[in-house]
């Protein structure tokens, strides 16, 4: 608006006031005096086009007031600000002015409608926005302010850094040299350079605070907390065992090392026993190998002495084991078979040495070694001295590592380490020789059939006659003991010849009233006929019938009911499948009988002597598949026969025990291999 124009609007307002000023005074042309109780306000713009507005009304005449204090308005905090950074509110609109008000900031810039940030002293108007902008602390959990002021209204803008979160490094000092399997736990470390809680977690291990419970899981700690580590060394030597942890983002490692390995593997024999003989060329040996690292090698050193001059060595050799597994090159010597070359009549010794992964190796002077004779199974071994001289019945006793075997009118003692013989029980009796040996363990007695028909018993520990039984009327081979779901009694099978027309009948006798029972009667089918063999398992007996019969289909393994007394055929040429059943051998002169059986536990299944046949047969208890688990026959003579009645098995030794009553020889068998060799025996005059 021009001054000139402005002078145009001043001059107007005064006539108007003037000339309402004489209507309210009754003037302008007439007297009178004013109307009572009557008032009039007079809008006067200052806008000369607003002039025919003028007029009167009941209201008061306003004049607009200048206003310059804003609404009250706010800043929103920010906290976990980076370090140093450079921080913007939240634009705020301010209302509540009519005229531009002025704009002043401590600490901090203000931009207006996104104008230059600027520290200057300023202005703003209704309805525009502003926001403060600030540079963050450079240091952890503090906060820096800007106060903005408008016109006379203030506000603060505040920023707070983040929390420091990430503590001083740390360290925990190695456990070395560290036993195995063993838990160890670290030196204490104090958390420093944080200033807010922090989390912590672990692996391979667990941790403490300030000295309380070590726990794997994960939690929190605080400047001056204390933390200890603790880890289990490894089962291995010179081999180590990293504990972590991390606090607040860093880490550090606590490191157990065992110490290093300089023990050697242990490596053993576990077939044939210590002192045997064979009369073949080549034997397969078997054994373990352990160590708490990796075991490289395992071979077997074999060094052959002259019978005749046994200090003269006649060779030395060496066999590489083939181990129980190898996969992809890894080889599993937990287990391990080797066949060794036999030298003819000689002693062969054979030792055998490991090697593991640091280089640690048996001694050949300290190797575990067996010896095995190399000789014609017509020669005694290990001498002469005591032999049988009728063996038909053996028994073993693992708990004092031998045999006892029934021989005429005594019970001999065999050590299975070396195979020498002595006598154990003489008794004066009518009894040419006692068979079906059966030893109670619990109550330290040996038990034993005179005659087949009269039970005695002996003390195990010394050989003492304690009583004997007059028993149930009939004969038996066959004798076991039953201790399964309560019961404490011996089971024997009456063995009744083929040709007749009943079976035998199953009894027992109680080791507590010391009387016979009636188990399963003679006419009870499919008949039991000839019957030299039983074994108990749980609430089943298994029994060999059909003898020495011509007649294959004859030849059974008969399963009784313990409870009832009830037979079922088990396995025969038509039950069960895999390997026959032999009757009539290929020589045509002799035929084939079932004997001794035993159940291995380990593979669930029979082990029955086909006796004349030589041959041992596994029968699986849960397929009934049948099948040839060794030939014992005898090499480099003319008469080849086993002829067995008697069978025993020794879970803790893992060997089969023949009693071959052609040689008056006891064979043992290796359960894993089939391998036979020969425990002792006297010298025969045939071939």
């Amino acid at each position: 608006m021009t001054i000139a124009t402005l002078h145009r609007v001043f001059s107007r307002t005064v006539l108007i006031l003037g000339f309402a000023s004489l209507v309210a005074c009754g003037g302008g042309g007439g007297g009178g005096s004013p109307a009572a109780n009557t008032s009039s306000t007079v809008a006067v713009s200052s806008n000369s086009s607003n002039l025919s507005q003028i007029g009167t009304s009941s209201s008061t005449s306003s004049v607009p007031v200048v206003d310059t204090t804003p609404n009250p308005y706010s800043f929103t905090a920010v906290v976990d600000a980076e370090l140093s950074a450079v921080i913007e509110s939240a634009p705020v609109t301010i209302s509540g002015i009519n005229t531009a008000t002025t704009v002043s900031i401590t600490g901090g810039e203000y931009s207006i409608n996104g104008s230059a940030f600027t520290a200057s002293a300023g202005s703003i108007s209704n309805g525009q926005n502003i926001v403060v902008r600030v540079t963050a602390s450079a240091s952890h959990s503090t906060t820096v302010s800007a106060q903005l002021t408008l016109g006379d209204v203030a506000a603060t803008f505040s920023v707070t850094t983040k929390a420091d979160t990430t503590p001083d490094a740390f360290t925990f000092e190695p456990a070395i040299n560290a036993a195995l399997d063993t838990a160890y736990t670290s030196n204490s470390i104090t958390v420093s350079g944080i200033d807010a809680a922090v989390p912590i977690s672990i692996s391979g291990g667990e941790y403490s605070i300030n000295g309380g419970e070590f726990t794997s899981a994960s939690g929190t700690v605080s400047v001056n907390n204390t933390v200890r580590l603790k880890g289990v060394s490894a089962n291995n030597n010179k081999a180590s065992v990293d504990v972590v942890v991390t606090i607040g983002g860093v880490s550090a490692v606590y490191t157990i090392t065992t110490l290093p390995d300089t023990i050697p593997p242990v490596a053993e024999f576990k077939f044939p026993t210590p002192y045997t003989m064979s009369e073949a060329d080549s034997v397969k040996v078997r054994g373990t190998a352990t160590d708490n690292n990796t075991i490289t090698s395992v071979k077997v050193v074999v060094r052959s002495y002259d019978l005749a001059t046994p200090d003269s060595m006649i060779s030395s050799d060496e066999f590489e084991v083939t181990p129980i597994a190898d996969i992809d090159g890894v080889k599993d010597f937990s287990s391990w078979t080797a066949s060794i070359t036999l030298t003819a009549n000689a002693e062969n010794e054979i030792k055998v040495i490991a090697t593991d992964e640091h280089g640690n190796t048996t001694a050949l002077e300290e190797a575990n070694k067996v010896v095995i004779r190399q000789a014609n199974v017509r020669n005694a071994f290990p001498d002469e001295v005591g032999q049988f001289e009728v063996a038909r019945s053996s028994v073993l006793d693992s708990e004092r590592n031998r045999v006892l075997v029934a021989d005429r009118r005594k019970v001999m003692a065999v050590d299975i380490a070396t195979g020498k013989q002595s006598v154990f029980v003489e008794y004066e009796s009518t009894c040419g020789s006692l068979f079906a040996l059966t030893i109670d363990h619990q109550n330290a007695r040996l038990y034993g059939l005179c005659e087949r028909s009269i039970l005695m018993a002996f003390d195990l520990r010394n050989g003492s006659f304690i009583e004997d039984y007059i028993a149930f009327g009939g004969a038996a081979f066959a004798m076991s003991l039953d201790r399964e779901n309560g019961r404490n009694r011996l089971v024997l099978v009456e063995n009744i010849y083929a040709f007749t027309n009943s079976g035998g009948r199953v009894f027992g006798f109680s080791l507590d009233s010391r009387e016979f029972s009636l188990i399963s009667a003679a006419n009870e089918q499919p008949l039991i006929k000839d019957s030299y063999g039983i074994a108990v398992d749980g609430d089943n007996y298994w029994v060999t019938s059909g003898g020495q019969l011509a007649d294959a289909a004859q030849h059974k393994v008969i399963k009784v009911n313990a409870i009832t007394g009830k037979h079922e055929v088990f396995s025969d040429n038509t039950v069960g499948s895999g390997e026959p059943f032999s009757a009539l051998l290929p020589d045509g002169n002799n035929t084939a009988a079932l004997t001794g059986l035993v159940k291995d536990k380990k593979y669930n299944r029979l082990i029955v002597m086909e006796n004349i046949a030589n041959k041992l047969l596994a029968i699986d208890l849960t397929t009934g598949e049948r099948s040839l688990f060794s030939n014992v026959t005898y090499t480099g003579v003319g008469s080849t026969v086993v002829n067995s009645i008697n069978m025993d098995f020794d879970e803790q030794n893992e060997f089969l025990l023949i009693t071959d009553g052609m040689r008056e020889a006891l064979i043992i068998v290796d359960r894993e291999t089939g391998e036979k060799v020969i425990l002792t025996k006297p010298k025969n005059s045939f071939q």
